[in-house]
């Protein structure tokens, strides 16, 4: 069995179990904080297109880690959409919430109001974070992958034949 390459990181498809997340993770905080040190060690800003371009990778990668992960649990990837979307619609209810409660001052940034609309916005990413670091993958092969190995990582199957192929097969167990 070979090791981790980039494209495994890259590529959304396939499986990523509990420790395969944690290695991508790992992977993602180092690399941000060498981004960021270096910034500040040469005392340049990160900004601009280089920016966006920089951010846009770790966005990518972050993406393609819950993508495997959630492979892994036996649930397409696409939950990813409907979770942002979700996200998007509560924290504007939270923050309009705190607006009508404690008037138009609450939404200062450093307020109180402002304090409360943050946790309760963050504290959903907190617990499916947690889930996503908890629950058990699916034992066996699944629609998106061979179970993962020694890493933690499988890699897709070659075509959507080959997916229907093994679920026949278990199917015939």
């Amino acid at each position: 069995m070979r090791g981790l390459d980039l494209f495994d990181i890259l590529d959304p498809r396939g499986r990523a179990n509990r420790k395969g997340l944690v290695i991508l993770a790992a992977i993602l905080l180092l690399a941000q904080a060498c981004v960021h040190g270096g910034c500040y060690l040469s005392g340049r800003e990160l900004q601009g297109p280089v920016s966006w371009v920089i951010h846009s990778l770790f966005v990518w990668l972050g993406t393609a880690a819950l993508s495997k992960r959630l492979h892994d649990i036996g649930i397409g990837a696409w939950w990813i959409l409907w979770a942002a979307i979700g996200m998007f619609i509560w924290t504007f209810v939270a923050s309009f919430a705190v607006v009508v409660t404690l008037g138009f001052e609450a939404a200062v940034p450093g307020s109180i109001g402002m304090t409360i609309a943050m946790v309760v916005s963050f504290a959903p990413i907190l617990v499916l974070t947690l889930w996503m670091h908890f629950a058990l993958g699916e034992e066996g092969d699944n629609n998106f992958g061979p179970v993962p190995g020694a890493f933690g990582f499988s890699k897709p199957y070659p075509t959507a034949s080959a997916a229907q192929g093994t679920a026949m097969a278990a199917l015939a167990r």
